[in-house]
């Protein structure tokens, strides 16, 4: 089976089940097979907030997306930062 029909074949699936629960599915199965080597799925895009860091950032590990939450956290530290000088 060549990449097209593997895709062919994936995006079928997501069509059939929800493409979050094929990815979280995936997920899943990989973190059985390969506990500290599996890709690990986020929220999806429509509950997350742009970062605005340039791509090298521990609060979003690069992906450019955080939780509102987190969001709230890295204002009130960067804030916090501002405030006292980065001490």
């Amino acid at each position: 089976m060549g990449i097209d029909e593997q895709r062919a074949h994936v995006e079928a699936l997501c069509e059939a089940y929800g493409y979050g629960f094929v990815i979280h599915e995936a997920s899943a199965a990989w973190t059985r097979i390969s506990p500290r080597g599996a890709f690990v799925v986020g929220p999806c895009r429509a509950c997350t907030v742009p970062c605005g860091c340039d791509g090298a950032c521990d609060w979003c590990d690069g992906c450019g997306w955080l939780t509102r939450r987190v969001s709230q956290a890295k204002r009130m530290h960067e804030s916090r930062q501002r405030m006292t000088g980065g001490r």
